[in-house]
């Protein structure tokens, strides 16, 4: 065998003690994939529509972009790459993410332009070509479930024509399979659940190729959203989530997050919630007590509480981390 392959042989200790960074997501969405998202990883997010998929991608990415994640070629946080394939990513979907930098030092979003209209291989060879020259970057696809491509678009409207969209699919996830884990690269890829048209009791089944089903290392399902009120006024959505699959824990986890608009995954709500849940923060009648000794009446009011007080909600961190990941 030639030298030249040596370098490639490891040992299982190695693969055991390298080293990868795990971002979080948000407290409740770490709470059921095992504590984040680990470098390298091919994340899918799926769900009924009007969800929230895209904001809890845009979400990730403003951690991801915490200068506590930065690396050697990005030393103020990560660089996002958002593919805007729905040229749906309106301006209020960036304000409206709290943390988010949208300087193209830190973020960019690639989509068509009058003249020139980008397809699937477009988006997907863009798409390649970052993840092999940009290592510890984030990419965002929205969406797989929308990628048109070449021959959809030259056949006419009204023509029975067979989906080339997962073959073309295969052929990346496969050309960008070994590049993730070596770049520490983190692909995350939405796709929808359509209504179900034919046999069968599921109602919904997901719009996407296989393919990606045998490659994500992590797969989050939304299955339903209610409401979020303050008073008569709804201020968010509970996003219920599903964890398909996990590269750090087990599937099959639930968990419902709180999503606010005008600032995308409500980390202090979340916190709140998961504190009292694991009986950190104690409930008596409507009014809540923490750890301090400090008292608040409501739920709205105890999400403030720690939003405007750091130090109490870095202790509530500290607590529950212990508790959940030993951390």
């Amino acid at each position: 065998m030639s030298n030249d392959f040596a370098k490639h042989f490891i040992s299982g200790s190695d693969i055991i003690d390298r080293e990868r960074v795990i971002i979080p997501f948000s407290p409740k969405i770490d709470f059921i994939i095992g504590g984040g998202i680990q470098e390298g990883s091919f994340v899918v997010l799926t769900g009924v529509p009007k969800l929230g998929k895209t904001t809890a991608a845009l979400t990730f990415a403003a951690s991801a972009q915490n200068e506590l994640y930065s690396t050697e070629n990005y030393p103020t946080g990560r660089k996002v790459y958002v593919y805007n394939i729905e040229g749906r990513i309106k301006s209020r979907d960036l304000v409206g993410i709290k943390n988010l930098k949208t300087d193209n030092k830190h973020l960019e979003v690639i989509e068509s332009i009058k003249g020139n209209i980008l397809y699937a291989e477009d988006y997907l060879d863009i798409a390649e070509k970052k993840i092999n020259e940009e290592p510890n970057s984030i990419h965002i696809i929205d969406s797989f479930s929308q990628l048109c491509t070449r021959s959809r678009r030259d056949a006419d409207i009204g023509d029975r024509f067979r989906d080339d969209t997962p073959l073309l699919l295969s052929n990346f996830c496969k050309r960008v399979a070994n590049v993730l884990p070596v770049n520490d690269t983190i692909l995350i890829g939405i796709t929808h659940l359509i209504a179900n048209q034919g046999q069968g009791m599921k109602k919904w089944v997901e719009a996407s190729g296989r393919k990606i089903q045998y490659q994500m290392d992590y797969k989050l399902r939304g299955t339903h959203i209610t409401p979020w009120m303050n008073g008569d006024t709804q201020v968010g959505q509970t996003v219920h989530w599903e964890c398909d699959t996990s590269a750090l824990g087990p599937p099959g986890m639930k968990c419902e997050s709180w999503l606010r608009y005008g600032e995308g995954i409500d980390i202090y709500a979340e916190t709140f919630d998961i504190c009292k849940l694991l009986g950190i923060i104690t409930k008596k009648g409507s009014w809540f007590e923490f750890p301090n000794g400090e008292k608040v009446q409501g739920f709205e009011k105890g999400c403030d509480f720690i939003k405007n007080n750091p130090d109490i909600f870095k202790d509530l961190e500290e607590q529950y981390k212990k508790l959940l990941f030993n951390e």
